[in-house]
């Protein structure tokens, strides 16, 4: 077994032995410079088989039989459930709120659930779709005064944070929260409506974000990132006992060191272009209408997540 995974593994065992099952705000954590994702999403946290994750997006589902397409979605093969929020008030249309999402829960979805707000003001409903069972929550920059503040809120609920850039929306909106991002979604559509056209000028910005999350140090998952969490933990003390003992490392903050940062993109993703987003450094990608498509059955839907599994294992080959 390779080193990283063994450490990944061990992670994983420590925050079940050693973590609380409750939502809390680490401070300590949060002082020593590293996300703290709490345990409750912990399990979520860590997919070191993934390298690429595919989100359907429900905003094109059948929503008379929304449980039966989700079912149906995810077991073809999918690995997130994509989640928009609309407010007719941010952005130019009204789509669901939390208690769609938790009826989700409630029929027995049990992927991750990650909600993108589209909304103003964001603080006021990060509370209700934490309660409705939401593991990522991400938000736009634009929608709220306090980015920082609104990380540090999500983090202390529970679910793992993220910003949400539109094709207009500069880097430079998240290069002093790259400490509190666990994902970075870029909308390579304009938001607020589903089955647009792919902005190909995303591209580059895709390019530009991976270097970006790559030169901060919080998008890696590797062995010196482990030790450099260590000694934010421990200071200048030497690397022994082993790098998982309890009593000398936080595992929220282990954890969050070996996940690093999602860099997810939505808008017009499809088979055709799957491979070319995923060469310039995407590895969560939101499907839409490409994949919601008659005849809705999960064998339609697993030929098309097929297709762009096939297309993905080709760009890694060029990465």
């Amino acid at each position: 077994m390779k080193p990283v995974t063994l450490m990944v593994l061990l992670a994983q065992s420590m925050a079940t032995a050693f973590c609380p099952g409750t939502a809390r705000s680490w401070t300590r954590d949060v002082a020593a410079g590293r996300r703290a994702p709490c345990a409750t999403r912990l399990a979520a946290l860590i997919k070191p088989e993934k390298d690429f994750l595919i989100a359907p997006s429900i905003l094109s589902a059948n929503f008379a039989a929304l449980g039966n397409e989700v079912d149906n979605v995810m077991n073809a093969g999918a690995d997130v459930v994509h989640f928009d929020v609309m407010d007719n008030h941010f952005v130019p249309n009204l789509t669901i709120g939390p208690l769609v999402c938790k009826a989700l829960r409630d029929h027995g979805v049990t992927h991750d659930i990650d909600v993108h707000l589209m909304v103003s003001p964001v603080d006021r409903i990060v509370g209700d779709f934490a309660a409705a069972g939401a593991t990522y929550i991400t938000f736009h920059p634009e929608a709220t005064f306090h980015v920082d503040r609104t990380l540090q809120l999500i983090q202390s609920m529970g679910c793992k944070a993220g910003l949400v850039l539109n094709p207009s929306t500069s880097l430079d909106s998240c290069k002093h929260v790259m400490d509190k991002l666990d994902i970075l979604l870029l909308m390579s559509v304009n938001p607020g409506f589903g089955g647009q056209a792919f902005i190909p000028s995303v591209l580059h910005k895709a390019r530009e974000a991976r270097r970006l999350i790559d030169e901060s140090g919080y998008g890696e998952t590797s062995r010196e990132s482990l030790v450099r969490c260590f000694h934010s933990w421990n200071g200048d003390a030497p690397l022994s006992p082993p790098l998982t003992h309890p009593t000398r490392m936080s595992p929220y903050l282990f954890a969050a060191a070996a996940a690093g940062i999602r860099l997810e993109i939505d808008g017009g993703v499809s088979s055709g272009n799957i491979q070319e987003i995923a060469r310039s450094g995407v590895d969560m990608f939101v499907i839409g209408s490409a994949l919601f498509t008659e005849p809705r059955t999960e064998v339609a839907y697993r030929g098309t997540i097929d297709r762009m599994r096939r297309e993905l294992a080709k760009a890694k080959t060029r990465l």
